[in-house]
């Protein structure tokens, strides 16, 4: 999307760089609109370094993207701001054509993807948000308390499929079997304690009573009360499920290792397909509109967004 632009941190600091609170416009405008076109921001306009909220007015069913104010400056009568927004970059892929691709907010799966998603990482307290420029990620997340063991393999270029192939022979050859035995066996003495205490808060299929599956067949979206432990529904997660989606784990955890601006967050598998979390390292900015009533900043559209950062690498 073109309201979006790479790398023009630095150049907007060197375009609009000013002192005393004011922002200078160009010698063109100047000569346009008169030497006198130099205004002093007013204490309703946020400032450089504030937290402000960027703003898709077409749509509500879009969140705010939150973003660090880099510069605002007048253009006639209006005020404009560049953000850069505070929360991680995330993407959804799948698997297309041997290739790890991003899905598309027209793609037809996108939207219960993202919410399945969206519900299982408000387990560890992360909040994904769907902004009209970009997902993001909100919350502490530690890199490093998602690593998975992956033992070493020959060197050289693999397909995702051979990779997959690679990860279904370790499994046979009880690699992996092997190495969490170990890790269990370490494990067991602290956790025989509390075992016995936990199993009566287990809760199977058979626990939820006729109400349990109404309340959830009406507040769920896409799920009837047939599909509920129905081997035969889309929805029902086999044994094979989970073990295609931890080989697809660790394909996708040995692929974004190799990508300099990328991390896999999580995998995830819904109606028989499998989606991969990714955060983003590349950084972004964005502009905006002001509007003093609501203190907020609206995203411009394509065209608008173009003339702005036209007029920042230009002047």
């Amino acid at each position: 999307m073109s309201f979006v632009y790479y790398g023009l941190y630095f150049c907007l600091w060197l375009v609009f760089d000013t002192s005393d609170g004011f922002v200078a416009i160009s010698h063109s405008f100047s000569r346009k609109f008169g030497s006198s076109y130099c205004l002093p921001l007013s204490s309703r306009i946020p400032h450089p370094g504030d937290s402000v909220a960027f703003v898709d007015r077409h749509s509500n069913d879009l969140e705010p993207l939150n973003c660090k104010l880099i510069k605002c400056y007048h253009v006639e009568d209006r005020i404009y701001g560049i953000g850069k927004p505070v929360d991680s970059k995330v993407v959804i892929v799948n698997l297309i054509d041997d290739d790890f691709v991003p899905i598309q907010t027209s793609n037809p799966d996108f939207r219960e993807a993202f919410d399945h998603i969206q519900s299982q990482m408000e387990d560890y307290d992360i909040e994904i948000l769907n902004t009209r420029v970009v997902m993001t990620c909100r919350g502490e997340f530690d890199d490093d308390s998602n690593k998975i063991f992956l033992p070493p393999i020959p060197d050289g270029e693999y397909s995702l499929t051979e990779l997959y192939e690679i990860e279904e022979s370790l499994e046979k050859n009880g690699t992996y079997s092997e190495y969490y035995r170990n890790e269990e066996d370490e494990d067991n003495d602290d956790e025989n304690d509390d075992t016995n205490d936990d199993e009566s808060d287990v809760e199977t299929l058979e626990d939820f009573t006729s109400d349990d599956i109404k309340w959830i067949s009406e507040n769920c979206s896409g799920i009837s009360e047939l599909s509920i432990g129905d081997p035969s529904s889309e929805y029902y997660v086999t044994e094979e499920d989970e073990k295609s989606l931890q080989r697809w784990h660790r394909v996708a955890d040995r692929y974004f290792s190799e990508v300099d601006n990328a991390t896999l967050i999580g995998s995830y598998h819904f109606k028989k397909k499998n989606y991969h979390l990714v955060k983003i390292m590349d950084p972004i900015i964005v502009v905006g509109l002001y509007s003093a009533k609501d203190q907020q900043f609206s995203l411009l559209s394509d065209v608008e967004s173009s003339k702005v950062c036209d007029f920042a690498f230009h002047y």
